[in-house]
């Protein structure tokens, strides 16, 4: 993903192998995982609706 600490599967970004750039990478990244949060307990009662409505017309045969 695009705010993710690695590269590809195994390698680490370089900026986090900087011992001066750590807390500045994860307040970030501490910073980005609160919003995706708050956008999901937003999104919550919205996807719980098309969850019930997508259940009921698809296996209310």
């Amino acid at each position: 993903g695009p705010w993710s600490p690695f590269e590809n599967n195994w390698h680490l970004k370089e900026d986090y192998k900087k011992l001066n750039k750590r807390q500045e990478l994860a307040r970030a990244l501490s910073k980005h995982i609160f919003w995706v949060g708050i956008a999901n307990f937003i999104l919550c009662p919205v996807i719980l609706l098309w969850q019930i409505l997508y259940s009921f017309f698809n296996y209310g045969e």
